[in-house]
């Protein structure tokens, strides 16, 4: 299957967009579950996820109208008003959640890549990363798109480096052990890492809005982001199995001349993600919530930033809930929405898998 000029800079951008935050969160996983079985489950989430990815771009497919919309327009209009109120919370939700996590990584690695030296505030690099950020949507966001594609293949190429420096020091023993302990946080952070949903509308539109390349690209970017997270994930926890699950704690085992690649990974990592996010937030207040396109800006760059001061900014278990409930339950949306439009039902057993994931996140909270 041969993939053209336009599929392949729709799936960098899926490719880019999912290689955010969640990469960090994934040794976590493994520590959980062990290799080999935190392995089986990436792989099924993987391919849930991938699934829903495609349900979804054939929602936006069926009419014209709905490529204009975002998720919670086209919820309003296929399933009802009633339910669009509900998708108009957790959609923007997952959205300001996950850019809440990437502010809080985003300055860490700016401390980290020298910004220690200068002030010593982890909250101030946090503040300066989401200015940037602010920044660039504001009033960059052109330049940004012109260089997006190379940010990728650089992104790419420092996962693949980091992968191989890890695996020189990986303990062997660690592929072989079986984690026998049960736990339902690390699949909503799988979740979270492997979600791109939100950005689906963008990826239909670079494709052509033409089903072959559409599928191509969402299939091409979410397995290739799936396979270099994973890839990272594995090598990350064998070289580095202590208890430290900080991103940076993965960074402590490299040589010095070698561990300012964690940063340089972290930084290009959760600053596209931040930037494509907070557009397709803003995209989605004009497109949905009829809002005057300065007043989407306004309200897409205050959210997280609101949210980072009154928060306990603990990455890990913002990433679980995010993923483990809003996203779990934009998946339902998506699905449905399928099952209402082509009047098929299959997909209504990835809504089932979606709502355990979801019942598991709300039971783990009380």
């Amino acid at each position: 299957m041969s993939i053209n000029k336009q599929s392949l800079r729709a799936a960098l951008a899926m490719l880019g967009t999912i290689i955010g935050a969640g990469v960090f969160a994934i040794p976590s996983v493994f520590r959980q579950y062990g290799i080999g079985w935190g392995s089986l489950i990436y792989w099924l989430i993987a391919i849930l996820v991938l699934v829903t990815h495609l349900l979804f771009s054939e929602v936006i497919l069926q009419k014209t109208i709905f490529r204009r919309m975002r998720l919670p327009g086209m919820v309003s209009s296929i399933l009802g008003p009633n339910w669009g109120k509900i998708a108009f919370l957790t959609h923007p939700s997952q959205i300001i959640g996950a850019c809440l996590a990437y502010i809080v990584l985003g300055g860490e690695f700016l401390y980290a890549l020298g910004g220690e030296k200068i002030i010593s505030s982890v909250l101030f690099w946090q503040f300066v990363f989401w200015a940037g950020g602010a920044v660039t949507v504001l009033i960059g966001l052109n330049f940004i798109a012109k260089i997006e594609s190379w940010l990728t293949w650089i992104l790419v190429a420092s996962l693949l480096m980091s992968v191989v420096l890890f695996s020189k020091i990986a303990d062997p023993n660690l592929f072989f052990q079986v984690q026998a302990e049960w736990a339902w946080s690390p699949i909503g952070i799988l979740v979270f890492s492997l979600f791109g949903l939100s950005v689906i509308p963008e990826i239909v539109e670079l494709a052509g809005s033409k089903r072959e390349p559409v599928h191509q690209s969402i299939t091409f970017g979410t397995l290739g982001a799936a396979l270099l997270m994973w890839l990272f994930g594995v090598m990350a926890y064998a070289a580095a199995p202590s208890n430290d699950t900080s991103a940076l704690g993965y960074a402590s085992v490299l040589s010095a001349r070698t561990r300012l690649i964690i940063p340089v990974i972290g930084f290009l990592a959760v600053a596209t993600s931040f930037i494509t996010l907070m557009e397709g937030m803003r995209r989605m207040l004009v497109a949905d919530a009829k809002l005057h396109k300065n007043t989407a800006k306004v309200l897409a760059l205050s959210a997280p930033l609101i949210l980072l001061f009154i928060t306990q900014r603990n990455f890990l278990s913002i990433v679980s809930f995010i993923g483990g409930f809003f996203n779990a339950l934009n998946a339902i949306f998506a699905t449905v929405m399928v099952v209402r439009l082509k009047k098929i039902y299959w997909p209504l057993g990835i809504s089932g898998i979606f709502l355990l994931i979801l019942i598991s996140r709300i039971l783990n909270l009380t």
